[in-house]
């Protein structure tokens, strides 16, 4: 059983102080957001600031800390094992939590520095006599330089930031950090990096009462979610006192499935309203490669239909007999007029079936789904077009 991990955008308009009940309103709600997005930023920029050099980010590629020991997984726990942490401004109070948040945001965003540097590093290691066009064997060697899953866009945006640098210095760049300056983090709050002492994240299958001074109720439903999370009253919280528990109800699309697992969720403000950004995971059931029909769906644009208005009378429509309409679809097909409603979609396996028919480098789709609904049809082009309908499902 596989794991299905996505991202379901949500939005938060109000919340309420746990110990008082007193109610948030969505600008107090956006704003102190704002202020806890704005100190984890400057935190994280100051570890970028420092560490922006190629002697940190060789310490982060080696995976090792100064002792031997390997880095975690986890982003604010391999910046610490480095020496990394970030302190706080001067005269602001910031739980330990909000300090990973930061952390976390900088651990990111050297980790994706380090796959531009060895991409940079390969480019540079193969960089062509002429820039503009490569021939053919620095292009395979430029290939087996690259680390895996490198784009052709990936290619050319490198290629042009170095020769940019080599116009401007007239000399190409030493490392990345020559060629790009501090990376600017966003001003969001990454929970996940987070625990039970700056948020917790639960269901609200049934009408609930938090506790406090004042009783407050929090509607329930299945789609509804609550977030108790620590937001800072004002912008440079001094001392704890400044620190308070808020409780967001806010409401989950209906496209995240019921026995979904939640995830600690990442709060920005976008347009003035403040987003609840949670990640979800499902379960997701291993599909075999044989054993079953294979389904083949093509999307055809207008031209194909203006084509088929267009088509020379030497290449009519013939139906497929009834022996192959049987061997496409394992069943028997009803003949139905060939409709034009834009989109195709079958159930036919084109290697198994069409392949000892007529050759798999033949078999072309050609049309698209009746407007019937339920009815299926498929079209493939070899010298003529043939068409085939099929009912069922």
């Amino acid at each position: 059983m596989a794991a299905l991990m996505a991202t379901a955008p949500c939005t938060a308009y109000r919340a309420a102080l746990e110990t008082s009940g007193e109610a948030v309103g969505e600008r107090t709600l956006v704003r102190r957001v704002s202020w806890l997005a704005a100190l984890a930023q400057t935190m994280a920029t100051q570890v970028l600031t420092e560490r922006w050099t190629g002697s940190a980010l060789t310490d982060l590629a080696s995976g090792k800390s100064s002792d031997g020991r390997p880095l975690p997984t986890k982003g604010w726990m391999a910046v610490r094992r480095l020496g990394w942490g970030c302190t706080a401004p001067a005269g602001v109070y910031v739980p330990e939590r909000v300090r990973r948040i930061a952390e976390e945001q900088a651990a990111r965003a050297l980790r994706l520095a380090l796959h531009r540097r060895a991409v940079l590093a390969a480019v540079l290691t193969t960089w062509p006599t002429d820039p503009a066009r490569r021939s053919e064997a620095e292009w395979r060697a430029l290939r087996a330089a690259l680390p895996a899953g490198v784009t052709t866009a990936q290619i050319r945006n490198r290629t042009r930031q170095v020769r940019a640098h080599l116009a401007e210095h007239k000399q190409l760049p030493v490392d990345v950090t020559k060629l790009e300056g501090v990376p600017v983090v966003a001003a969001q709050v990454l929970l996940a990096a987070a625990d039970k002492q700056l948020l917790t994240l639960t269901r609200a299958g049934a009408a609930a009462t938090l506790g406090g001074a004042v009783e407050t109720t929090v509607p329930g439903g299945p789609d509804n979610a609550v977030l108790r999370v620590k937001l800072p009253l004002c912008a440079a919280p001094a001392s704890r006192a400044d620190w308070a528990w808020h409780v967001l109800v806010f409401t989950v699309p209906p496209h995240v499935p019921a026995h979904a697992d939640w995830c600690a969720p990442t709060l920005r403000v976008a347009a003035h309203q403040l987003r609840v950004d949670l990640p979800f995971t499902i379960p997701v059931p291993v599909a075999v490669a044989v054993g079953h029909r294979i389904g083949l769906g093509v999307d055809w644009g207008g031209e194909h239909v203006a084509d088929r208005h267009r088509r020379p009378p030497d290449r009519p429509t013939r139906r497929l007999d009834r022996h192959t309409e049987q061997r496409l679809c394992g069943q028997r097909a009803q003949r139905r007029p060939c409709g034009w409603a834009g989109a195709l979609r079958c159930r036919v396996s084109v290697g198994r079936h069409l392949g000892p028919l007529y050759g798999r480098d033949q078999a072309e789709a050609y049309g698209s789904a009746t407007a019937s609904p339920g009815e299926l049809l498929v079209r493939f082009h070899l010298g003529r077009a043939i068409a085939l309908t099929d009912s069922a499902d």
